[in-house]
């Protein structure tokens, strides 16, 4: 989610292929949406200028779900809820390595690679170390900064920085399982997550979850 200056939670939503390949933005305050188009950077092999200016483009910052040539290393996370319509809990991870990592809790995701949109390298990340498939959701998006807009990235390491993301078992009825980068998966509430040892970047994003997913019960429509 982000901060207006007007004090208006906002937070993103991707729309599929038949929507016009569009991004939506709504207001959690007022239900009301704009539209965004995707950039897309095509590269032309007719000129070196052209292949140059092609590259510095992919290497732009995107918060949009285009493909991503990145730089510094963008990495995404799933806050997978266990229902679309009424979400009660949220699904912790608690990391096997590294060993001053061990036993605390994360967001499970993993990294995007070069040419994947966020929502696709997500998707995998979650197949491969879940074993389950899933429906991304709205993007959850960091507080805005004074005299700045979101950027959609959640700051992790020096080198690194995140995306976040909702999703929902697709079909339900899933079981997570721990396949190596984990060592345990719980459903927690809101109570439980709190009193859980997560790592420092993740803590900010345990706060914006849960004051999204209050604010989303009390909207008339649902975005899964």
């Amino acid at each position: 989610y982000s901060l207006t200056q007007k004090g208006t939670y906002h937070f993103r939503r991707h729309s599929g292929a038949g929507d016009g390949n569009r991004t939506r933005l709504y207001s959690l305050g007022s239900c009301r949406s704009t539209d965004e188009l995707h950039p897309h950077y095509l590269a032309s092999s007719c000129s070196i200028a052209k292949q140059n200016r092609a590259r510095q483009n992919r290497n732009k910052m995107d918060t949009n779900n285009t493909p991503l040539a990145v730089t510094p290393r963008t990495v995404v996370a799933a806050v997978i809820i266990n229902d679309a319509n009424t979400p009660e809990k949220i699904l912790a991870a608690a990391r096997s390595y590294p060993e001053d990592l061990a036993g605390q809790y994360e967001f499970p995701g993993g990294k995007i690679e070069l040419g994947e949109t966020p929502t696709a390298a997500l998707e995998r990340e979650l197949q491969e170390e879940l074993q389950i498939t899933v429906r991304v959701g709205p993007e959850l998006l960091p507080r805005q900064q004074e005299g700045q807009g979101a950027t959609g990235f959640w700051p992790i390491l020096a080198d690194m920085r995140m995306r976040v993301f909702f999703a929902v078992l697709d079909p339900a009825g899933q079981t997570p399982h721990t396949t190596g980068s984990h060592s345990i998966l719980k459903w927690v509430t809101e109570g439980e997550s709190h009193v859980l040892p997560w790592l420092a970047p993740d803590q900010p994003i345990v706060q914006a979850a849960w004051h999204y997913i209050k604010a989303w019960a009390k909207l008339p429509k649902k975005f899964f």
